[in-house]
């Protein structure tokens, strides 16, 4: 029987290209407009299930109150807001630093990142341009089925809700994949390797562990990919924390198996 992975998928930046046209090129020359992260985290489901979510779930009790339901976000966690206000105090926060970098260290999982330069993209297509979450994702995917393939394995898709009309329009994107197949692959390739037509959608607040590494690591990742292309400086402060969780994901990323590239497999840029 082949083993069953599960891709869980978080975003950073923005997903939008603005609402007017002429809006649309002042907004994408800022950074943080201009590129739109998708991090997956691909996890075998039995160990997901048997020993990553006690693991992670181990790590909130340690902080936080075992009755309550804590959900990591990153930016709660920068802005120490709502229960992460207990980080303002040093010491606990260089310890929860700590423990979040050995569970993304220790945890056996493998990641793949895409970044979509907005601006480029609707440059080149125009009105044809497709949804950048949209075209991250159909990336996403072909990279994770190359994996299963190359684990001789089968699996599906979980993503972070982003809201009605747009985990309407996910389910659509993700279906026109698996129905139709890309440019490269046909719909032969996505149908042998997904087990499922259909993309799972859950809420940020209902606790999905994978969606809480993604969620930590899609922000890092979206950066290192950027300066790894030439498109953004390295930091010259490599004690910063964003850093330390690059560094610690760094053998996770997939990567060619000659080789260990990740430029292209792993960490992906659309230019």
């Amino acid at each position: 029987m082949r083993p069953i992975y599960r891709l869980y998928i978080d975003e950073s930046g923005d997903h939008s290209y603005g609402r007017k046209e002429e809006e649309r090129y002042p907004r994408l020359e800022k950074r943080d407009k201009r590129y739109l992260g998708l991090t997956g985290c691909i996890f075998k489901l039995d160990y997901y299930r048997d020993e990553f979510v006690p693991t992670l779930d181990s790590f909130k009790r340690d902080f936080f109150d075992p009755d309550e339901q804590v959900v990591l976000h990153a930016k709660d966690i920068i802005q120490r807001h709502g229960v992460f206000h207990i980080l303002r105090n040093e010491e606990i926060s260089a310890r929860f630093d700590a423990g979040l970098i050995d569970v993304i260290s220790n945890a056996d999982y493998r990641v793949i990142n895409v970044v979509v330069d907005k601006k480029n993209h609707i440059e080149r297509y125009g009105e044809s341009a497709w949804h950048p979450y949209h075209y991250g994702l159909l990336v996403l995917l072909e990279r994770y089925c190359f994996f299963l393939r190359r684990h001789r394995a089968r699996g599906d898709v979980l993503a972070e809700s982003r809201g009605k009309t747009e985990d309407y329009e996910l389910k659509k994107a993700y279906k026109r994949v698996y129905e139709d197949g890309t440019r490269f692959k046909s719909d032969k390739f996505f149908k042998q390797y997904l087990t499922s037509k259909e993309i799972k959608i859950k809420p940020k607040w209902k606790n999905v562990a994978g969606l809480q590494l993604a969620d930590m690591l899609s922000n890092p990742l979206r950066k290192y990919t950027l300066i790894l292309n030439g498109e953004m400086p390295a930091p010259e402060y490599l004690d910063r924390f964003w850093v330390k969780i690059v560094e610690a994901v760094k053998p996770k990323i997939y990567c060619r198996e000659s080789d260990g590239r990740v430029d292209g497999y792993g960490l992906v840029l659309i230019k």
